[in-house]
């Protein structure tokens, strides 16, 4: 039995298999069921279905972690379904998961390969630092504090300004410029662990910047 998930624009985002599974459309695990609440393959929690077929969560709910079942085999990919009309706004304590979440990423192998970057630290090409790179939402310096130099998507310094000269897609500086030429630096102990960038020819050990912050803003969100 499939269930369809949409997101509140209406496109089809992901989907419950077998009242238990929960796939994206691009058929990788994101977690499981237990009644009308959603955790992800860890045991973390993400939501709750609604009667018109989204995942909501309240902003700021906390709830236990419970633990993870197995991983399923994966199921046949099934039809992808006619997109549906945008949905009416949630009300402003509560946040649709799928506006905000990747649903093409495959988090399970992602943690796998960029948990080893956390507790480090971001620097430009030309040693700027530009923020630690941990979880910690009470760290002044954190990319996680939204309130923060680093994190807020409004600061100059902050890697999440569109506008600014290390989050726009058009500046020289910018990870997310796939022609840019300075990449941004993952340090620990002044050690280069990795290169940050959408241009994968800028030298050794490099991380697509996209990819990474996806994942990290996942983690944080």
């Amino acid at each position: 039995m499939i269930k369809y998930i949409f997101n509140s624009y209406g496109y089809y985002v992901a989907y419950i298999y077998d009242n238990k599974y929960c796939f994206s459309a691009d058929n990788e695990y994101i977690g499981f069921m237990n009644g009308i609440y959603l955790y992800d393959y860890k045991g973390k929690y993400l939501g709750y279905l609604t009667s018109d077929d989204r995942i909501i969560r309240k902003k700021y709910e906390i709830k236990s972690n419970v633990t993870p079942i197995s991983k399923p085999s994966k199921p046949l990919k099934p039809l992808k379904p006619l997109k549906r009309f945008k949905m009416s706004s949630l009300g402003s304590g509560y946040v649709d998961i799928f506006l905000h979440r990747n649903t093409t990423v495959n988090y399970e192998e992602y943690d796998i390969k960029f948990n080893k970057f956390l507790n480090t630290k971001l620097y430009s090409t030309f040693g700027k630092f530009l923020g630690n790179i941990n979880l910690n939402k009470y760290d002044s310096d954190s990319l996680a504090n939204k309130y923060g130099n680093y994190g807020s998507q409004y600061s100059a310094d902050s890697i999440f300004n569109k506008y600014g000269d290390y989050g726009s897609q058009y500046s020289s500086l910018s990870p997310f410029n796939k022609y840019s030429t300075n990449p941004l630096l993952i340090k620990k102990d002044d050690v280069i662990l990795a290169r940050l960038s959408d241009n994968q020819y800028v030298g050794i050990n490099v991380i697509n910047a996209t990819e990474f912050f996806n994942w990290y803003k996942d983690k944080i969100d």
